[in-house]
């Protein structure tokens, strides 16, 4: 179930998901959408449908906390993901077949120069992922 946060003005489009693990597809789809909306090519939204559901599925399992929150920029196709966890991701060394581990290796890969912004409240992961897959 979503949350009842949300913010919409013509330059951010914010919602919150419950930090539920359903409520990841439920954030990708929204972001997709958003960036589409937003004049994002289908590679573009694809890769924001990738890279918000590796954020949100961290957020999810790490993070703990009632919700995070998806914010997205429209002028320049930002993404922010805030989670309620201060502590900041790491690398995890995964092997050939793992099949976690390798959220900030997409980020580094698809949006290079993601940065993470730490808060009293939490952290926020913000990328701009690349214009091509």
């Amino acid at each position: 179930m979503h949350t009842q946060q949300h913010v919409s003005t013509d330059a951010v489009q914010e919602k919150a998901f419950a930090c539920t693990p359903d409520q990841v597809g439920a954030a990708r789809r929204w972001a997709a959408t958003v960036y589409a909306e937003a004049g994002a090519d289908s590679d573009m939204a694809e890769t924001c449908r990738l890279l918000v559901s590796e954020v949100a599925t961290n957020a999810v399992l790490h993070a703990g906390g009632e919700f995070f929150r998806v914010r997205i920029h429209r002028q320049d196709l930002r993404v922010e993901v805030w989670d309620s966890s201060s502590q900041l991701p790491r690398r995890r060394v995964v092997g050939a077949h793992s099949e976690s581990g390798r959220g900030l290796e997409l980020l580094d890969l698809l949006a290079p120069g993601f940065d993470v912004m730490c808060e009293a409240s939490g952290k926020t992961v913000r990328f701009q992922p690349k214009s091509n897959l």
